[in-house]
């Protein structure tokens, strides 16, 4: 799931950083039951570690738009919501 408002909220619409399940990304308390996870500013949040194997394109407020998964290293699968 893809979308907010800021940093760190979850919203049903919009394009800045990514959301899941997990144990990878920094906490996100105002979705999924607060079991989120959100990437960070350009994948930073999920790349900290490993590789970076997430790309997230280069305009920071515009993740979900081309983010891609480089290898398996760092978990996480990638689906979406028209």
């Amino acid at each position: 799931h893809g979308s907010d408002i800021s940093e760190n909220t979850c919203a049903a619409t919009g394009n800045n950083n990514l959301f899941g399940c997990g144990d990878i990304g920094g906490n996100v308390g105002n979705c999924l039951g607060n079991q989120a996870r959100g990437s960070g500013d350009l994948c930073s949040g999920i790349n900290a570690v490993a590789g970076n194997p997430w790309s997230c394109g280069a305009n920071t407020t515009q993740e979900s738009t081309s983010v891609t998964k480089l290898s398996q290293s760092r978990g996480g699968v990638l689906c979406c919501r028209d």
